[in-house]
């Protein structure tokens, strides 16, 4: 479900901390949030209870890029999990986990010194530690148990489906020429209409096509797969050998898994021997 989103991180501590009890509403039992702002909780922002019956307490961290950027923030925000870890201690002596979720990017060596601290602090306090970075709570976002949790936070990056049929693209830049530094830029979206029964008469015929279309001509037109060039007479018209190259370009990807990524820069050139195979084929 909407893995192929880019999902911007919350910057708000409050809004991060309801997201995250909305999170592990589905997960846990009798989940709710610990005190309120300005009362001690002991490391907790909120508890719930597993299926085990066993107390689950999670520390919410908002990081900002002022402090992702700043000198040291590894070391920092490592000194500052532990004096979290400390707190939890007191919290209560039925603790079995200890989760961290940030809106810090993956980072292996806050990792490493997570695994290291988990063993020491499970042998001597009895309960273990869990970090989730952005990337682990974006996944979480789009499991299908989180639907809900999805639609109320980031509603405004869904695409209703019924009113545009479906429809799955992206926009991209794509740099083609030949090599070396022969280079044409172009502002392109590249999408899918998906088969279905549903469109009324004339819609129907372009479904179960893809399409692309040119930012800069401001055209677009439906291809399928093999794409050739004539397919893109009307997209590509300021060059023939760019409507030759882009069409080369599109046959050499995999269009569905290509919509499903982050990428949004993309080059493609053609070898001089290439280019020289173009040529002949108008000699």
């Amino acid at each position: 479900m909407y893995d192929y989103i880019k999902i911007p991180e919350i910057i708000d501590a409050v809004k991060f901390e309801n997201l995250t009890l909305d999170l592990y509403n589905p997960i846990l039992e009798r989940t709710q949030k610990n005190g309120r702002s300005g009362q001690c909780q002991d490391g907790i922002d909120i508890y719930g209870y597993n299926e085990s019956n066993e107390l689950i307490g999670i520390q919410c961290k908002v990081k900002s890029k002022f402090d992702l950027g700043s000198k040291n923030f590894t070391s920092k925000f490592l000194k500052e999990i532990h004096g979290e870890v400390e707190k939890a201690k007191n919290f209560s002596s039925k603790l079995k986990l200890f989760i961290i979720m940030t809106t810090a990017p993956r980072d292996s060596r806050i990792q490493k010194e997570i695994i290291d601290l988990d063993e020491k602090t499970f042998q001597k306090d009895g309960f273990h530690i869990k970090i989730n970075f952005w990337d682990d709570i974006t996944h979480m976002l789009t499991e299908e148990i989180h639907k809900n949790t999805f639609k109320k936070y980031y509603n405004n990056l869904i695409i209703q489906e019924k009113i545009v049929g479906d429809v799955q693209a992206k926009l991209l830049n794509l740099v083609v020429g030949v090599e070396p530094n022969d280079n044409s830029l172009y502002e392109l979206i590249l999408g899918y209409i998906p088969k279905l029964t549903e469109y009324p008469n004339g819609i129907a015929y372009y479904s179960n096509s893809y399409f692309l279309g040119c930012l800069q001509s401001k055209t677009i037109d439906t291809f399928p797969i093999k794409c050739f060039p004539s397919d893109l007479e009307k997209v590509i018209k300021f060059s023939n050998r760019d409507r030759y190259t882009i069409t080369d370009w599109i046959n050499s990807i995999d269009i569905d898994e290509e919509l499903k990524k982050d990428t949004r820069e993309y080059r493609f050139h053609w070898t001089k021997e290439e280019f020289n195979e173009y040529l002949a084929r108008f000699s």
